[in-house]
């Protein structure tokens, strides 16, 4: 899957953060606050990427060395050619992390999708599948939110020792 298809699929996963960078976001330290992580995301989707979907990444700093074979790894788990079962983004994500990684914390920021009349959760980008390995991708952010009022899209932060 390369950049155009991503695009045309809505796919909005950030794990090399240069673009990020090159708008001028400082992404040196990416464990803020609740508040802060909702302006994070505000700045993302406003200023950087239209409906972004997650963001992979780290806690911590990160060795060169092992981090060069991340990307293949965690398509990988992405596709199921590792172990023979597709994973959904947070689940490749960790997989792939912790074979690689010892000492280091990995972390994601996801959007979720909650009903605010309800209270309940609708949707966990977190659990996303490439298109063609599982269930597939869900619709925009910004979609969820127009076509159903009590809808609202919040950043949800994840990380786990490696």
């Amino acid at each position: 899957m390369d950049d155009s298809d991503a695009r045309e699929y809505g796919v909005w996963w950030i794990n090399d953060y240069s673009e990020a960078r090159a708008a001028g976001l400082n992404l040196n330290d990416l464990q803020y606050t609740d508040e802060d992580a909702l302006g994070f995301y505000n700045v993302l989707l406003n200023q950087t990427f239209h409906d972004l979907h997650g963001i992979t990444g780290f806690n911590t700093t990160i060795p060169d060395e092992p981090a060069k074979d991340l990307g293949r790894i965690f398509a990988e788990y992405l596709t199921g050619l590792r172990d023979g079962s597709p994973k959904t983004i947070i689940d490749a994500w960790r997989y792939a992390t912790r074979y690689i990684f010892d000492d280091v914390i990995a972390a994601i920021y996801r959007v979720v999708i909650y009903d605010s009349y309800t209270g309940l959760k609708v949707a966990d980008y977190g659990n996303e599948q490439l298109p063609g390995y599982g269930h597939g991708m869900y619709k925009d952010p910004s979609e969820s939110e127009s076509e159903q009022p009590t809808y609202k899209a919040l950043l949800q932060y994840d990380s786990w020792s490696c």
